[in-house]
């Protein structure tokens, strides 16, 4: 999930298929963090600079007030790097009294990355249009990681549901007859989803 300064759709990854808005498009791999002028950073923050420095911009909540510098920076992303907007950005006369807190908090959010990434080749096709859904094994490089992990968790949801039933067998039937067998097998079964979806964890958190 992106940050929300980041501006691009979210992907949500499951065991056997991901799914994006961002699918339904072509998409081509854009070049690495540009270097832009004095001018070119004028002319993408042109609007915003008018919107922040309007005396009324002050009364505007911290939350609609933010949302006017992300997409500033949404605006400006392809023409500088996220340094230089900062800088340009603390340069401006805004109005509100975060206007400096702002631009950090911006800053931040689109440079903050956990994972590992490369560039591709710049107007190579990184995927052709197509369906919202996806198999992992177009777009990820551990889809058998992930479908391992999905499977082992849908065998311990099996485990789950059948000790469930046996339990609940077990409630109702006893006294009418022998359920020691229904009660043992209900315990065998909530052992073996919990050893099941132990492993499914595991082999997620090490895809």
């Amino acid at each position: 999930k992106y940050s929300v300064e980041d501006g691009r759709d979210h992907i949500g990854i499951g065991a056997w298929v991901s799914c994006s808005k961002s699918f339904e498009k072509e998409v081509t791999f854009i070049a690495e963090p540009v270097s832009g002028s004095a001018s070119d950073l004028a002319e993408c923050s042109e609007a915003f600079v008018d919107t922040c420095s309007d005396a009324g911009f002050e009364e505007e909540s911290e939350e609609d007030a933010l949302e006017v510098y992300i997409a500033a920076w949404q605006e400006c992303r392809s023409t500088c790097s996220p340094k230089q907007w900062l800088d340009h950005c603390k340069a401006q006369p805004c109005a509100d009294s975060s206007h400096s807190d702002n631009c950090q908090s911006v800053f931040e959010g689109s440079t903050k990355v956990n994972y590992p990434f490369r560039y591709g080749t710049v107007g190579e096709v990184a995927w052709n249009e197509g369906a919202a859904c996806r198999p992992n094994g177009d777009i990820c490089s551990n889809a058998a990681a992930l479908a391992h992990a999905g499977n082992l968790g849908v065998v311990g949801l099996v485990f789950a549901f059948a000790a469930q039933g046996l339990m609940l067998s077990y409630v109702f039937l006893d006294g009418k007859r022998d359920m020691t067998k229904f009660l043992q097998g209900s315990a065998a079964g909530f052992a073996a989803c919990w050893v099941f979806l132990l492993a499914s964890w595991a082999m997620f958190a090490s895809a």
